[in-house]
């Protein structure tokens, strides 16, 4: 059941990452934008409703690890795959070098609030707050750049594709619901802990919009709106995914253990060595993959011992 979750997970954020470019080109937005925003949301969509049925049910630990897990994979491997098919990447400097700042900048807060003292309502919804301040932010930044005039819509069509991006919202929230039950079985039949199953399983497997995306943008060269994806994606999981956990679970306090503790330091460290690696703060060529790749193989084994 997991497998056909998130097969599922993956087709239907296919179809809300393509109506997404749709509606964003009506609007006149960049490539980049279109990533750092609508893409990256469509794709961190999965986490983010995952995150907060696992609240709901009571299993906090599954959805933060897979939080967690996802942004490291986000910020190494993701980043590290799409440099080695398709060599260098580079995208508009000023918008990518500001979302490296933002999504290492969210990390770090959300992961902070986490541990000191966990995280409740009040910091649920402050945080929920901080990216919709942000994608406000983006999103007034596009409507000053004249570079890209919007398209006119027929309503026939725009009313179609808003249809696709509402019908895939719903495909991404039964699937998401499955991965939660699927994994929690898992983690009773084989004794594993919730929080491994969430960071292992569905932290990579829910990153296969991610490498999609990120593959299929850069082909078409895209390659801004690949990097704008990555980044914003791990926006959007530190401060919206962990946001909504909080804001419809109430408190969420994790346990000190190791899983936990390297999970933790793994999602802070990643994405502060992707800003790194950022030359000029926006390119990555295959030599800055190797860091990133020996960074995630290091999680994986700390975390399966």
């Amino acid at each position: 059941m997991l497998a056909a979750s998130l097969v599922t997970l993956y087709v239907s954020t296919e179809l809300l990452v393509d109506s997404s470019r749709k509606i964003a080109s009506y609007a006149g937005w960049s490539s980049e934008a279109i990533g750092a925003i609508l893409i990256s949301l469509a794709t961190a969509m999965d986490e983010i409703i995952t995150g907060a049925i696992s609240a709901v049910d009571g299993v906090p630990k599954l959805g933060i690890g897979t939080l967690l897990g996802s942004t490291v994979v986000v910020t190494t491997f993701v980043p590290s795959l799409l440099v080695i098919l398709k060599g260098d990447v580079s995208t508009r400097g000023n918008l990518s070098a500001r979302e490296a700042i933002t999504s290492s900048f969210s990390t770090a807060l959300a992961i902070s609030l986490l541990f000191a003292g966990g995280l409740n309502r009040y910091t649920g919804f402050f945080l929920v707050v901080l990216y919709s301040l942000y994608v406000f932010y983006v999103a007034r930044g596009e409507a000053k750049d004249v570079a890209n005039p919007p398209l006119r819509a027929p309503p026939k069509k725009l009313a179609a594709t808003t249809a696709v991006l509402l019908g895939s919202i719903v495909l991404i929230y039964v699937s998401a619901k499955f991965s939660v039950v699927a994994s929690v079985n898992i983690a009773t039949r084989y004794l594993i802990p919730e929080f491994v199953v969430g960071v292992l399983i569905l932290g990579l497997g829910v990153e296969l919009p991610e490498i999609m995306v990120s593959i299929i943008s850069s082909r078409n060269g895209e390659s801004g709106m690949a990097l704008s994806t990555i980044l914003g994606s791990n926006t959007a999981k530190s401060l919206l995914g962990l946001g909504a956990m909080a804001a419809v679970g109430g408190d969420m306090v994790l346990p000190i253990s190791q899983p936990v503790v390297s999970s933790a330091v793994f999602a802070l460290a990643s994405p502060l060595l992707l800003h790194a690696s950022m030359r000029g703060g926006h390119k990555l060529n295959r030599l800055d993959a190797l860091p990133l790749l020996a960074i995630y193989a290091l999680y994986v084994a700390l975390t399966i011992l």
